[in-house]
């Protein structure tokens, strides 16, 4: 199965606890991005020209 990455913007950023970050993003409202809680989603991005993946857990 290969990798696909969609384009996602950060809608905000709160700390939770000195350890964690709440992040939420602007996801389409089609339904395309539901999700259990639990599941993890892979970031990427390019940092210093090199590409950067990160895995989170999401929840509700």
């Amino acid at each position: 199965m290969a990798l696909h990455f969609h384009p996602l913007r950060v809608a905000s950023v709160e700390r939770d606890t000195e350890d964690a970050v709440v992040v939420r993003f602007d996801a389409p409202a089609d339904g395309s991005f539901a999700f259990e809680p639990g599941q993890y989603l892979t970031l990427r991005t390019e940092l210093g020209g090199q590409e950067v993946r990160r895995s989170y857990s999401l929840c509700s």
